[in-house]
Formats: C-alpha cells, structure tokens, sequence
C-alpha cells in the first residue's frame, strides 16, 4: 500500500482488499476444512462451531471467540484483519488527505475496538494495545524506512548480543 502511494500519489482500496483475501482465505479455508474433515473422523478434536468464528475472525473477542486449540490460535489473524479493515481508512485519511467512506470507517473501527472492549479471558487486557501497538509501529517502520535502515544496521549486532545474553 505504501509502495502504491509513493509511486502513484493514489491508493486502491479494492485492490488492497483483493490481495489481502488472495493472500489469507485460501490458506485459512483450507486449514479450516482440513480441520473439519478430521474433526468429522474423530482424529481431532474440532467442533464445528470452531469453524465460524475463526473464518470471521473473533477468535479473539471473548463472548463468542471462545475458540478451542485448533482455531484458537486465529485469535493472532484476527487482529491482522480487524486491523486490515480500519487500514485504508486510515491511509486514506492521513497520508492522502482525503476524507474516508465515512459510514465504513465507522463500522470498521467498531469492529476493531471490540476485542478491547471484550478481551479473552487467556490473553488478557493488554493483548489488545501491545497487539495494535506493534502494527503501528510496523507501519512507521515502513513509512521512515530510509532513516531506520541505517540505525538499525548500527546497531544490530550490539542489539542482537545484547538480546543473546538477557
């Protein structure tokens, strides 16, 4: 998306989300009818109402993401996508200066306030800002790139030793 609006001064919003389904529905489709399949056979254990709220991606908002193992562990993508919704909005709005679709924004950022508002009762109240936290600061990374490379070639090796002992 950054690389899109640094070459065309233009942001496409439909194109955005078809690349991001291409890139995660086949895979989660796939890995959720595997699962079914072999909760169907009695290999594992995979309800089928373990299906849905993973394939919505809520496996991370308590009251109906009470996802077992299997698709619990989407409670990580669901963030991704919760975040992926509001994410042309916010480019739109900030980079480009041009107001959002306004009712989509909306409807957007309710959907990916919620889990704040209903955390899981395993993950806690902070998985909400560490998990927003860190996508944002993906997102300055990206954006400063050129100032960061550099610093971050400084001080790699230090940082990486550093790390190794703690």
């Amino acid at each position: 998306a950054l690389g899109e609006i640094a070459r065309t001064d233009d942001f496409s919003i439909p194109a955005f989300y078809t690349r991001r389904f291409f890139r995660i529905i086949p895979p989660l489709a796939l890995y959720l009818v595997t699962c079914l399949v072999l909760g169907a056979l009695g290999l594992v254990r995979f309800p089928i109402g373990n299906a849905l709220p993973a394939f919505l991606y809520v496996c991370n908002i308590g009251p109906v993401g009470n996802c077992e193992w299997l698709g619990g562990h989407t409670w990580s993508l669901a963030y991704e996508e919760q975040f992926y919704l509001l994410f042309p909005a916010l480019l739109t709005l900030l980079l480009l200066r041009r107001a959002p679709f306004w009712p989509f924004l909306g409807g957007a950022l309710i959907f990916a306030i919620t889990p704040l508002f209903f955390p899981l009762s395993y993950a806690g109240p902070f998985d909400f800002p560490v998990t927003y936290g860190l996508f944002g600061a993906g997102f300055l990374a990206a954006r400063h790139e050129e100032a960061i490379i550099p610093i971050v070639r400084r001080y790699a090796w230090p940082a990486f030793l550093a790390g190794a002992a703690v």
